[in-house]
């Protein structure tokens, strides 16, 4: 059994327990991870923190979306409804459209660093006590978990694309940091 088969089965199982009301739900929870949703956060983002840092969280939204697709064209993985019909499996469908390569998941990329962005942003402005941090950490791991889950559900994606993404944004995230440093650090002297 290929890696596609296992986590296909995954997929097929989580469909299964599905509904109406679960497909509306992750229909809209997919969404967060959109490019429509990422503009309404830079304007929000501008409102609280200012307009400097709605390009900074542009930048890396946009740059780490160049880097998933780079690795979307690299990889090729097929979707997983895609998978299911060269194999005859009727069990996985694709709830919505999607184009391209599976492997990783841009919309949760897109929230992941959303998410890591505004955490920043959060705690650089206000400087909260360690407990109000955890509940905003919490807080913001649930549209992670929620838009992740949601592809997987959807049938656009595998929970192996869904992983990849969180762990590439993070990566990614503090790449991106570490040489913004050294870059402000060589400029200083």
């Amino acid at each position: 059994m290929s890696i596609n088969e296992f986590e296909l089965n995954i997929v097929a199982a989580v469909q299964e327990g599905g509904s109406s009301f679960w497909d509306g739900f992750f229909r809209v929870i997919t969404h967060l991870g959109s490019w429509y949703a990422v503009a309404a956060i830079a304007v929000l983002v501008a409102f609280c923190f200012g307009w400097r840092n709605a390009a900074r969280y542009g930048f890396i939204v946009g740059l780490g979306a160049v880097w998933g697709w780079i690795i979307k064209i690299i990889v090729a993985r097929p979707r997983p409804a895609v998978f299911a019909e060269t194999i005859g499996n009727t069990a996985v469908t694709a709830k919505i459209a999607a184009g391209g390569s599976s492997f990783p998941s841009g919309h949760t990329l897109a929230v992941v660093l959303t998410v890591i962005c505004l955490m920043y942003f959060i705690f650089n402005k206000w400087k909260p006590r360690p407990w109000i941090k955890a509940a905003v950490i919490c807080a913001l791991a649930l549209p992670v978990l929620l838009v992740g889950f949601s592809r997987i559900y959807l049938g656009v994606h595998y929970v192996g694309d869904a992983l990849a993404a969180i762990v590439f944004g993070i990566g990614f995230y503090y790449l991106f940091a570490s040489i913004i440093t050294l870059l402000s650090r060589f400029r200083a002297g």
